[in-house]
């Protein structure tokens, strides 16, 4: 048996992309069982039980329409996971995935992964049966704002006698896929949807990833909300599914974009900290990512000024410039906490497969998951607090030059586009046609917030960071440190010559830990042709001096740091 074997009951695609060019075979419950694209009998035996394997993860299918004896539900057995009835519904968890469920009212609250609650902790547990009921009697709006108040990487269901809903984390950090085709099934992983359901291979998108402009890509992702299976969709951040309808709903954001002041911008940020430091802090040993840029910075100054322990740690430091190195050490020196700097770990052909697959198959996985995972694997206690999320804040898409002019088709395939060349793919619009159709982005456009800024925050982040995290679970388990609706209602409702620059960050490492201020950071402003594209979506030739007034300060103290060694303010 090959290496691969477990996985041929998607089509084997990571060893085999040939077979995206075959017709697309029966699906669904009522398929014939010969037509049906499940894992042969020989690929089901103990040894391809790997406990990597989508790990973490879970997967919810109607039990009428899925029979405990039929092909859909043999899979998660065979894997070992747990079942449980939740009323319409047959759940299947991972032994490590972390699971509760309140019942209150006649609903079940089933909350899957890891959930931080930003509530007053004076309030007491805000997931007691007490607590959940006043949810249920305030009805779909105290449904929306409680969600408002929970970070993490987590999903959520909502089970009502013959109704579930299905609700994420803020950004998607906990990947939901739902079948579209067929009766309701909802999984972690588009992989493993696309098994139990036996969704076929999607041509055109398979043509795309061998693309060789789309393998030029840093950042690879599917367009879209889309997968390597047909009728396999990824639900985008801030909308919800319904077995009801088979349809998504859009639940945020429910106001225009708010203005708001830099200290209502600080408050949301120690609001958050505070939640994510409290979680990491209680049962796990928190490990935040050392780089020489100003996210991992301000967690770092946010758990010092918090008093949590912690672990640094920075992968493939042989490969940086001597600069960024001493900038990573003098960084952690300060910190005063344990930091490793990982060695380069091959992986082997198993490992490799597993952590493709649960990424989605699509894409190469990163070097850095095998190094951590050689450095970290055998440390269950870790949880490793990754930097994402900090530009949904401080800004990305609207300071490139090729940043969406409108919300269309058209320039969402373009600026998705963008990185692998100037000329489009043909069948690029409408597969984002129908992704702002199920992200129903209508109710999005008269809400004042910059496309930009909503398109990072749920495709970048929702899809690319989203598989990244799935594929980093053969290492361990992770949260992003940035993860918050309020946090980034605040950020987002400040003024763009305020918000569009890494002194808003520095300002805030500055408030939370003084002694990390003046560590210089390696890449101090942003490319001439990113200002310029600042002030221009703003409207105002004035951000282009402002973020240029905050940052000739910066520059001055990382030069005099550099040649000094010595601690200069910012």
């Amino acid at each position: 048996m090959n290496s691969h074997s477990l996985f041929v009951g998607d089509g084997d695609l990571a060893a085999a992309p040939e077979t995206a060019a075959r017709a697309p075979a029966a699906s669904g419950p009522d398929a014939p069982a010969g037509q049906r694209q499940t894992a042969p009998a020989d690929a089901r035996g103990s040894r391809d039980r790997d406990p990597r394997l989508y790990r973490f993860g879970f997967v919810a299918l109607h039990r009428e329409d899925f029979p405990p004896e039929g092909e859909a539900q043999s899979l998660p057995r065979h894997l070992g996971w747990r079942r449980r009835l939740m009323g319409p519904i047959a759940l299947w968890t991972h032994p490590e995935t972390t699971l509760r469920v309140v019942g209150t009212g006649g609903v079940r609250f089933v909350f899957l992964g890891e959930v931080i609650p930003e509530t007053d902790p004076a309030l007491g547990d805000p997931f007691s049966p007490e607590r959940l009921a006043a949810v249920v009697e305030g009805g779909d709006p105290a449904l929306y704002d409680f969600l408002d108040t929970l970070a993490g990487r987590f999903a959520l269901m909502v089970v009502e006698e013959e109704r579930v809903r299905v609700f994420h984390d803020p950004m998607g950090a906990r990947s939901v896929f739902y079948w579209s085709e067929g009766p309701f099934a909802v999984a972690s992983h588009a992989r493993l949807l696309a098994r139990c359901v036996g969704a076929p291979p999607d041509p055109v998108i398979h043509a795309l990833r061998r693309d060789p402009r789309f393998r030029r890509r840093k950042t690879k992702c599917l367009p879209g909300d889309l997968t390597l299976a047909l009728g396999v969709q990824a639900l985008t951040p801030n909308n919800g599914f319904d077995s009801a309808t088979r349809s998504t709903a859009r639940y945020w954001p429910r106001q225009p974009r708010r203005p708001g002041t830099l200290e209502d911008f600080h408050r949301a940020l120690e609001h958050s900290m505070a939640a994510l430091g409290r979680y990491a802090g209680a049962g796990h040993r928190p490990l935040i990512g050392a780089t020489d840029g100003v996210d991992s910075r301000l967690l770092i100054a946010a758990f010092l000024k918090l008093g949590i322990r912690f672990e640094t740690a920075t992968w493939q430091m042989s490969k940086l410039a001597e600069p960024k190195r001493r900038i990573i050490r003098a960084l952690a020196r300060q910190a005063g906490e344990p930091h490793l700097e990982t060695r380069a770990t091959q992986a082997d052909d198993r490992t490799r497969a597993v952590a493709r697959s649960n990424g989605g198959g699509y894409k190469p996985v990163y070097q850095s998951t095998f190094d951590m995972r050689g450095a970290y694997g055998d440390r269950p206690e870790m949880l490793f607090i990754r930097g994402h999320g900090a530009e949904v804040m401080r800004g990305f898409f609207n300071i490139w030059p090729t940043r969406m002019k409108a919300p269309t088709a058209a320039e969402m395939a373009r600026l998705y586009w963008s990185p692998a060349g100037n000329e489009v793919p043909p069948d690029l619009p409408e597969m984002f046609e129908g992704y702002i159709r199920r992200a129903n982005w209508a109710a999005v456009a008269e809400m004042g917030f910059d496309p930009n800024d909503i398109f990072y925050w749920e495709h970048r982040m929702g899809m690319w960071s989203a598989g990244l995290n799935n594929e980093f679970d053969v290492a361990m388990r992770s949260v992003p440190g940035f993860n918050s609706r309020q946090l980034f209602a605040a950020a987002l409702g400040l003024p763009p010559e305020t918000r569009l620059t890494k002194k808003l960050f520095l300002d805030a490492v500055e408030r939370f830990e003084p002694r990390l201020s003046g560590i210089p950071l390696g890449k101090m402003v942003a490319a001439p042709e990113a200002r310029q594209a600042a002030a221009a979506s703003s409207g105002r030739e004035g951000v282009l001096a402002s973020i240029r007034r905050a940052t000739a300060g910066a520059r001055k103290a990382a030069r005099r740091g550099a040649r000094t060694g010595r601690r200069v303010p910012t």
